[in-house]
This record gives structure tokens, C-alpha cells and sequence, in this order.
């Protein structure tokens, strides 16, 4: 009888530890941010290679799906039973997945985007509140190449009902070339069944997060900027789409912002003519086309090579009022520039027209001894999304974390009457 007793509490062990996984210990208190927010872990335990983040909310609980870059990766779901505002479960819902970034969740399935296809698994929330790994999917779309070099999927549904893929250029500077009925270098929409799909935008090296502006609807996407020009260019990029196979530029036409690299100022911004590659085509006076002739410049630059990940427009109510409508963009952290840059989530303000108005640091901290030549990294910022409280979760591959962002205004100093 002792045996089986000291078996079962064995297992119950075994059980726990793996679903709440390895704790976590990092420096939060060396992340600095606006007066009144504070910034918590989501879940206190390790999520390895957490990406892309997906929200399922219901009124008596919240689960965060999360996609890794991995290869064999996996899928994991974070369970907020009560709507506490932390999460004290994991479960890894697949394994031995092809790069599994993208994650997207509607109507109670998620699609999960691996580097070569899309799959759909129904019901998904029951399976992770058993704390059951998911059944085999239903195939959506397989008509994407199995690249590594810039092939992650960041996959998103529009306010059109579509799920939005990035194909990027599987290099660090060439010709996109065609790929089936799309192409390299592109943003791309398909119907949640896999049908029809198309390209959205063009010119686009490697877009890895984009959201839609609450006001006007215009989708707004990251790209990141080529290397070996140098520690100072070109910049990653903010853009707008404001029309159907819009041509943001890659690869003849790169990026140059304006003032401090490590915070650019707000829309001012010119074209690099790529010195690797030649510009398509001949205008009327038998030269070169200009850039702006068949390219769109960014509505923000964001700096060089800071590797602009993940992005959120703010719909909530528990921030400050000058935060709605406002873009959240997560900074992944340079790899090959001296000093070190990104490692920070920023803040845009971006007018329905896609006109940006203001761009200022939202949490730094992740780089220590930022802008000098021994800086120093110990978390890399991925993706944004909004919880139903108005607070902000932000994924990092790194450590291994997901962190929430909450505000409460400083309190009032009470009067005292005379």
C-alpha cells in the first residue's frame, strides 16, 4: 500500500512539472517604463522559443497559445483558469513541428502556420482545458516553400475575414522570384478554408508582425531591413498598405531614417538605392526608375537593423487615454551591429491615414549597457497582443518568457484642508 501511494504522489509530481514546466528568474526590475505601468511574468515558468502569441477568452477563462521557431518545435497553450492575469499551467498541444511560429485563433479553432503549411485544429480550448495534446488537424494550405532563411509564418486574420501569411525572401539581398501563384517578398491573404489566395503587398523582405488600425482599417506591417550596409543602415521599417500589391521597395530600394538610430524621428525618412541590385525597368527618359516612382517609403522608420518583430494596435481601456489607437512594436535585437540596437518594445502614433506623429520607447531594459560597445543582452522581445483587461502580452524567444504589461494611475496626493 505504501508503494502505491508513493507511486501516485510520484506521478502527480511528474505530472505538474511537466505542465507548469521550469520556473523562471530575470531581471524585471531592470526594465524601465512610463510612470504607473509595471510589468509582470504571464506564466512563471519557462515557454523555450515562445514567438507568435494567440488569445482565446471566455467569461471564466484565458488561454494564450503560443508558436516557436524551432525545428522539430512545438505548440504550447498558457491556461488563466479564473482570469487572474497570470497563467499557472502549460500544456504542449503539438510536437515535432516544422518551425511552428504562427499561431491565429477564431471561432474556437487555431491555425497553426509552419513553414510550409497551414493547419487547422477545431475545438482547441477543450482539448488544452484537459490538458491534451491536439489531434491531427485539418490541412488549410500547403502551397508555401519550405525555406528556413526567412520563412517563419506570422499569421493573423483581418477585420476582411482573411488570414493574412508573409512569404519572405529567403536570402539576405536578391530578386524575389515567383513561387506558385505568389511570390517571394510579399504579404499574402488567403480564405480560412486555403482558398484563393493572393498577395496583399509587395516589395516586402521579411515581414514577421502586422495589425490593422482600429479607425481606418489599413494594415500596418513591420519589415526588416538588409544587412552588410554598414552599422547605420538601412533602417527596419513601419509601413502602411493602402492599396492592393502596394511596392514597399526590397529589393532595389532600402531605407534611410532620420536623427538618433536608436530612436529615428517620426516620419522622416528617404530611399537608399540599393548598390547590389539594379532597378527595374527604364522610364521615359530611357534611365532607371527612380524609387519613388514605384515604391512606397515607410510611414516610420525604426532604426537599423533593431529587427522589428511583432506589432499591436492598443483598443483598451486600462492605459492612459493617449495610448488608444496607438502602434506597439516589439524590437527583437540586433545580431550584427556594433553597438547592439533593439531589445526594446516601442510606441507609434499612427493617424488613420497611416501618417505617424510620434515614435518614443515604451520598455527598454532587455540590453544592458545599451549603445556600448559591451552591451549585452538578456531577453529579445517577439510579439504583442491585448488581453481583454487592456493589458499587453509580449513574447520573448530568448528567455523563454511572456510578460504582461498593466497600468494604474499613480495615486492622487491627498489634500489636506487649511
Amino acid at each position: 500500500m505504501m508503494a502505491k501511494i508513493i507511486l501516485t504522489v510520484l506521478c502527480a509530481i511528474y505530472t505538474a512539472s511537466a505542465v507548469s514546466g521550469q520556473a523562471l528568474k530575470l531581471p524585471l526590475d531592470t526594465l524601465s517604463l512610463p510612470p504607473g505601468f509595471k510589468v509582470q511574468l504571464f506564466y512563471n515558468g519557462s515557454v523555450p522559443a515562445a514567438r507568435q502569441l494567440a488569445v482565446s477568452e471566455s467569461d471564466s477563462h484565458r488561454i494564450v497559445y503560443v508558436g516557436t521557431d524551432e525545428s522539430p518545435g512545438q505548440v504550447f497553450a498558457l491556461i488563466d483558469r479564473n482570469k487572474t492575469g497570470q497563467a499557472a499551467e502549460r500544456v504542449t498541444v503539438l510536437s515535432s513541428r516544422n518551425s511552428p511560429n504562427g499561431v491565429a485563433f477564431l471561432n474556437g479553432s487555431l491555425w497553426v502556420a509552419e513553414l510550409n503549411k497551414i493547419t487547422r485544429y477545431d475545438n482547441a480550448d477543450s482539448y488544452v482545458l484537459q490538458r491534451k495534446a491536439f489531434p491531427a488537424g485539418a490541412l488549410v494550405n500547403d502551397q508555401f516553400p519550405n525555406e528556413s532563411h526567412h520563412g517563419l509564418k506570422y499569421i493573423r486574420f483581418g477585420p476582411d475575414g482573411k488570414l493574412y501569411a508573409p512569404l519572405g525572401g529567403p536570402f539576405n539581398i536578391g530578386e524575389c522570384e515567383p513561387y506558385g501563384d505568389i511570390a517571394y517578398c510579399t504579404i499574402n491573404r488567403l480564405n480560412a478554408d486555403g482558398t484563393d489566395l493572393e498577395t496583399v503587398a509587395t516589395g516586402v523582405r521579411n515581414s514577421v508582425g502586422y495589425d490593422w488600425h482600429p479607425q481606418s482599417g489599413l494594415l500596418a506591417f513591420t519589415d526588416n531591413g538588409r544587412d552588410m550596409l554598414g552599422d547605420d543602415r538601412p533602417d527596419d521599417e513601419l509601413n502602411v498598405v493602402e492599396e492592393v500589391s502596394q511596392n514597399f521597395g526590397f529589393p532595389y530600394c532600402q531605407t534611410q531614417g532620420f536623427g538618433n538610430p536608436y530612436q529615428r524621428n517620426a516620419a522622416q525618412a528617404d530611399f537608399i538605392v540599393d548598390p547590389d541590385e539594379t532597378r527595374p525597368g527604364y522610364n521615359a527618359s530611357n534611365s532607371y526608375r527612380a524609387c519613388e516612382e514605384f515604391a512606397t517609403l515607410p510611414a516610420q522608420p525604426l532604426g537599423p537593423h533593431v529587427a522589428a518583430l511583432g506589432m499591436k494596435f492598443y483598443t483598451g481601456s486600462m492605459f492612459p487615454a493617449a495610448y488608444r489607437n496607438t502602434a506597439f512594436i516589439a524590437l527583437h535585437g540586433s545580431w550584427n551591429r556594433q553597438p547592439q540596437s533593439g531589445h526594446a518594445v516601442m510606441n507609434a502614433k499612427v493617424l488613420p491615414n497611416g501618417t505617424v506623429t510620434a515614435y518614443t520607447s515604451f520598455a527598454t531594459g532587455w540590453l544592458e549597457n545599451a549603445n556600448a560597445s559591451d552591451a549585452s543582452s538578456w531577453g529579445r522581445p517577439v510579439d504583442v497582443v491585448q488581453l481583454s483587461d487592456g493589458s499587453l502580452l509580449v513574447s520573448g524567444d530568448s528567455e523563454g518568457a511572456i510578460y504582461r504589461f498593466t497600468y494604474q494611475a499613480p495615486a492622487q496626493p491627498t489634500s489636506i484642508a487649511g
